[in-house]
């Protein structure tokens, strides 16, 4: 069972930060979920239905304690952190297409948020990704096709 939860930190663990990192804008809080969901994970290893899709089975865990983590702050609006700013090189320029991609990634509705990063950030397959959000697999590609539809307009706008 400990040789299970190990392998899936390995190959899921840096994925659910960086899913956790843009969903919260927070290295701290993306750690934060990293460990209870491996927490959890351990906890309910046992419950797994199907032990064939571990993968959209720990995305769900992490997706609901983030979900957690958001209500217990009260965040409505989520702001680029300080991180983010630091992450300027030594001579003060700095890769401004990648911050206008985050801040229109962090712009985004929740659940175009959500459906953005599963399916073409982290490219899980529209299956894991409505099992991971309890969805159709028709809700998420239509979902994505709008997000993204948004996220480029937004983009188009704050290009000069």
């Amino acid at each position: 069972m400990s040789e299970t939860v190990e392998e899936l930190f390995q190959m899921h663990a840096d994925a659910i930060h960086s899913f956790a990192w843009y969903m919260l804008g927070s290295r701290a809080s993306a750690e934060d979920v990293v460990q209870e969901t491996f927490l959890r994970a351990v906890r309910a290893l046992s419950t797994v239905r199907d032990p064939g899709n571990y993968r959209a089975w720990l995305w769900s865990i992490a997706r609901r304690y983030i979900s957690d983590v958001r209500r217990r702050d009260g965040r409505r609006k989520e702001h680029l952190s300080s991180e983010l700013r630091a992450s300027e090189t030594a001579n003060g320029s700095r890769n401004l297409t990648a911050i206008e991609l985050r801040e229109s990634l962090l712009a985004l509705p929740r659940p175009y948020r959500e459906v953005v990063l599963l399916r073409i950030v982290k490219d899980l397959s529209t299956e894991d990704t409505a099992i991971i959000l309890g969805w159709s697999q028709a809700k998420v590609r239509s979902t994505l096709h709008r997000a993204l539809k948004v996220l480029r307009l937004d983009l188009q706008e704050s290009m000069p």
